[in-house]
């Protein structure tokens, strides 16, 4: 496993992309629930990617063929450029900054923020494993039942091959899903949209558990929860509540 130190943008910047394996991916979420520094890097990695989604968006959309046009998607590569050069220089500085802010006021104090990250669970699948699901499914039901009558929050990722614990017509939780859901407003059972995205172009068709969310890499996801003080857990590493 790599110190934190050795965490580089490059590998940072894989990781945002979805392109490192399972074991370097859990190494750096990991990080980034212990480490401010690491999250914060993270996150403005992702705002870089995000930028230059939409400015290379923007740029296709004029006529390629024209010479106005040439000219403007070379400015907007440009400026989105420096807009995420600049985005990764100042995201070490920028981030004592932040989270000095943020600790000034009582709600987020080390006690509140220890409160809210236990109270908000981010569930982790990327395998087809029955057993590693039904104890996921069993966490969910045990947490549900003993928050009940408080804010918290808990969510199932799925990606890659964990997709087919979530697929209608396959997976053999179909209806204890379904019923979770429709008993309970604060379980959110969610599909990676790169995942998805991959089996169509292999020809797969499927259909997802009605409810099931749909909108976005799982990765994305994950990064976003995790900047949220959600705690997240690998679903083969679940113990009991």
């Amino acid at each position: 496993m790599l110190k934190n130190n050795q965490f580089d943008d490059q590998t940072l910047g894989a990781f945002v992309d979805g392109q490192l394996d399972s074991k370097l991916s859990e190494s750096i979420i990991n990080a980034m629930e212990k480490h401010t520094d690491i999250r914060h890097r993270v996150y403005e990695l992702r705002r870089c990617k995000d930028l230059m989604r939409i400015g290379f968006a923007d740029a296709s959309l004029e006529n390629k063929t024209s010479p106005s046009s040439f000219k403007w998607n070379r400015y907007a590569i440009a400026s989105v450029a420096s807009l995420a050069a600049v985005a990764i220089a100042l995201s070490s500085g920028f981030s004592g900054y932040y989270y000095g802010a943020k600790s000034k006021h009582p709600e987020n104090t080390a006690e509140t923020i220890v409160k809210q990250k236990s109270e908000r669970i981010l569930l982790h699948i990327s395998e087809s494993n029955i057993k590693h699901f039904s104890a996921a499914l069993d966490y969910v039901d045990k947490f549900l039942k003993q928050h009940e009558s408080t804010d918290a929050q808990i969510a199932v990722i799925a990606n890659a091959g964990g997709l087919d614990l979530i697929r209608s017509g396959t997976s053999p939780f179909e209806r204890k899903i379904i019923n979770i859901m429709n008993q309970y407003s604060n379980v959110h059972f969610i599909a990676c949209a790169n995942s998805v995205r991959n089996l169509q172009k292999k020809g797969v068709e499927f259909q997802l558990i009605e409810q099931v969310r749909l909108n976005k890499p799982a990765m994305d996801h994950i990064i976003e929860y995790i900047q949220g003080g959600w705690t997240y857990k690998k679903v083969n590493t679940l113990t009991s509540l």
